[in-house]
């Protein structure tokens, strides 16, 4: 998958990016050759062995990259500290999509983007169903869940705006351009 498709969709997630960049759920890194080189990229990771692996990417690309061991629901910075947050393929296995949502909106400056790639339960009924009955299979087996409603999740965060790209004819791989113009609010969690 990430061969056929991934790669390009990572690559134009992160492609026009400026300023302080957030990006939340970092994993091996495989994002971090696509960000413009005049980012001030800040990677973190709930798991320090996903960092490890990040940390000698950035050396072998030889991008500036801090990063730091924390998890979406409660990240260490002020708020409106960054220009944009991004996450690709976390929001399955985040344990309080809500609360991180809520976090990632405290931390974006106003007028700042948030940039997501992930996986949500399909728009189809039936299919959704599907999805719905597999879920506690596929969490046990690989930690992610693959009925998340992600989109709605996002939507009830109160961002100003949510443009959702669909890469499959099913919805279940999607990306967001979402922008906050707003001022920033402490995080609410619901």
């Amino acid at each position: 998958m990430e061969w056929i498709a991934l790669r390009a969709w990572r690559r134009q997630l992160v492609a026009d990016l400026y300023g302080r960049v957030l990006e939340i759920g970092v994993g091996t890194g495989r994002n971090l050759a696509f960000y413009p080189r005049e980012v001030k990229l800040t990677a973190v990771d709930v798991a320090p062995r996903m960092l490890r692996i990040a940390r000698r990417r950035a050396r072998r690309l030889g991008r500036q990259v801090t990063f730091v061991e924390a998890d979406a629901r409660a990240l260490p910075f002020r708020t409106a500290s960054f220009d944009a947050v991004v996450t690709t393929c976390v929001f399955c296995s985040v344990s309080d999509p809500h609360g991180s949502i809520a976090e990632i909106r405290r931390v974006l400056r106003p007028g700042g983007r948030l940039r997501m790639l992930e996986h949500q339960r399909p728009d189809n009924p039936g299919l959704a169903r599907v999805f719905d009955r597999l879920n506690a299979l596929v969490v046990r087996l690989s930690g992610a869940n693959i009925n998340r409603e992600t989109q709605r999740t996002i939507e009830a965060a109160g961002f100003d705006s949510v443009h959702a790209l669909r890469h499959d004819r099913f919805g279940v791989v999607r990306s967001f351009d979402v922008r906050d113009e707003g001022p920033c609010r402490a995080p609410t969690v619901g």
